[in-house]
């Protein structure tokens, strides 16, 4: 059986860890007698240079596994997530599903403005994801 993967980005850490803790809390409780280990947060750093770009470096093995990455969308964050998505994919992740919160810029599902030139936020965002984890996606949650 595969083991759970779960990585965050920086934005998502409280969110993920309070799931983590959940999973351990129902299913390695001092009733059960499961000999298999508790779930942790993958480990996954992502560090910024003087000229603030970002990258992001799994510090674990997560080739032929399915990976759950929780992000967020908002105007920086999306960044993070993408490169985690990409580096996840080039890491060869069998599966990839992506855990957002709360999706940024969903207002924008449809063209604005007096004369509907607008660009539409929701789609743009979900192409982005859709490029960056490419074939590896199984789903957004």
């Amino acid at each position: 059986m595969d083991r759970l993967n779960i990585f965050t980005s920086n934005h998502t850490k409280e969110i993920a860890q309070k799931v983590v803790d959940k999973i351990n809390e129902n299913f390695f409780d001092a009733d059960n007698d499961i000999s298999t280990e508790k779930i942790y947060l993958g480990k996954c750093v992502i560090e910024e240079f003087k000229n603030k770009e970002i990258t992001c470096e799994y510090r674990e093995s997560i080739r032929d596994q399915p990976v759950y990455i929780f992000g967020s969308t908002g105007t920086h964050e999306i960044m993070e997530l993408c490169l985690m998505l990409d580096a996840a994919k080039r890491a060869s992740a069998s599966k990839i599903f992506i855990v957002i919160p709360c999706y940024g810029y969903a207002r924008q599902d449809k063209k604005e403005g007096k004369q509907k030139r607008g660009p539409i936020g929701a789609k743009l965002v979900a192409d982005l994801i859709s490029v960056a984890a490419g074939k590896a996606l199984s789903g957004i949650i």
